[in-house]
């Protein structure tokens, strides 16, 4: 759940969050983290939805990356799973009656269920594409550090006529950070990210990623011009059509889950 304590009605965190009960509460989609009821009657506003009791991403990633001394680097198979629930949820977003973009998809707001399942949580930032087109302006973002690791290149330059391709340059680099292991530019100062990525061109190096299909396949979603980044439809179909080949780890024996909910060789 969310709880937003001693915030004025005319805060952006309470428009935020009503926001996000207005759009979630008729939203349903088994990579949508369930919305169960809210409380907007007095104080604490406050938003009940589904446990998720794997915790964020970013922290799964933290967790193993503390556990190992290295970046961790899941199985082929995990990260095509977690690519594969990301994009389907998103799918969903953008093929409602009125295409639903999230604008802020990070780590963070990709909650992990008991059995691993990635689903997609904080609609705070939530708009439909008529109401981005009704409004004509770009939007501020509150605490947005980590935020602009990845965020699309115009809504940094603010540009009024950004689309649902804001949503798949975010996919991008939660692909990446997925494979990876790392934030993007990790060693960049986060005050210097959004500049260098929206004017510079610059991006993680794809290479890194060493999965052909998918470094191709995130260097199309990070393109510069948002026309020439494929619709989330197009990278599902690309997804399913990767072919899994076993990982040299899991060549060992077969996976499974342990009480710390990461992915253990069993022999």
């Amino acid at each position: 759940g969310k709880v937003l304590c001693n915030s004025s009605s005319e805060s952006v965190e309470y428009h935020d969050m009503i926001n996000e009960i207005s759009i979630i509460s008729h939203l349903r989609h088994p990579n949508l983290v369930l919305f169960l009821g809210a409380c907007t009657m007095q104080e604490p506003l406050l938003i009940l939805s589904e446990f998720m009791s794997g915790g964020s991403l970013e922290a799964r990633y933290n967790l193993m990356r503390g556990k190992l001394g290295k970046p961790w680097q899941p199985p082929r198979q995990q990260v095509h799973r977690w690519m594969m629930d990301l994009t389907r949820a998103v799918c969903f977003l953008h093929s409602c009656s009125n295409p639903i973009m999230h604008r802020d998809l990070k780590p963070s707001n990709l909650l992990l269920s008991e059995h691993d399942h990635l689903k997609v949580s904080d609609f705070g930032l939530c708009k439909t594409l008529k109401k981005v087109k009704e409004d004509g302006s770009p939007y501020s973002m509150t605490g947005c550090t980590g935020t602009k690791r990845y965020m699309a290149p115009e809504v940094v330059l603010s540009r009024p006529d950004y689309d649902l391709k804001v949503d798949v340059y975010s996919m991008a680099m939660i692909f990446w950070y997925m494979c990876k292991g790392e934030r993007p530019f990790e060693c960049v100062e986060p005050q210097l990210i959004s500049v260098l990525a929206s004017t510079r061109g610059l991006r993680p190096d794809s290479r890194a990623v060493r999965w052909g299909p998918i470094e191709h396949l995130i260097e199309q979603m990070w393109e510069e011009d948002p026309a020439k980044r494929p619709e989330a439809t197009e990278i599902l179909v690309t997804l399913k059509g990767v072919v899994m080949e076993p990982d040299a780890a899991s060549m060992v024996g077969s996976w499974t889950e342990c009480s710390l909910h990461c992915q253990c060789a069993v022999m």
